[in-house]
C-alpha cells in the first residue's frame, strides 16, 4: 500500500543484554520494547558484552495494514566491533 510505504521511516532503538545462557549459548537481548533470545556463540556474545554501550539497533517504523497504529519491522541489533548483524522482531520483504 503506498500509504505504508510513505509513512516508512528508519529509527534508532535502545539496546539491553538482559542476559546470557552460556550452557546453551543463548542470549536474552531487550531492543525497544521486543524482548528476544537468541542464539549467539560465546565468542560474539562475549565482544556483544564488551560494546554493550555501543551496540546499535535500528528498524523501519511504518504504519501498520489498518493504517490506524505504527509498528517497527526489520529491527537489526549490530555489533560495531564485528559488523555481525542479528534480526529482532517481525521481519517483512519490504520494496523501497
Amino acid at each position: 500500500m503506498e500509504q505504508i510505504a510513505k509513512s516508512r521511516r528508519e529509527v534508532s532503538l535502545d539496546v539491553e543484554l538482559v542476559n546470557y545462557d552460556a550452557d546453551n549459548q543463548l542470549y536474552k537481548i531487550t531492543v525497544g520494547d521486543i524482548t528476544e533470545v537468541k542464539y549467539i556463540d560465546r565468542e560474539n556474545a562475549r565482544s556483544l558484552y564488551e560494546n554493550r554501550h555501543n551496540l546499535v539497533a535500528s528498524g523501519i517504523k511504518q504504519l501498520t495494514r489498518d493504517l490506524q497504529k505504527k509498528e517497527i519491522i526489520n529491527i537489526y541489533l549490530t555489533n560495531p566491533e564485528t559488523g555481525e548483524s542479528y534480526p529482532i522482531g517481525k521481519q517483512l520483504d519490504i520494496e523501497e
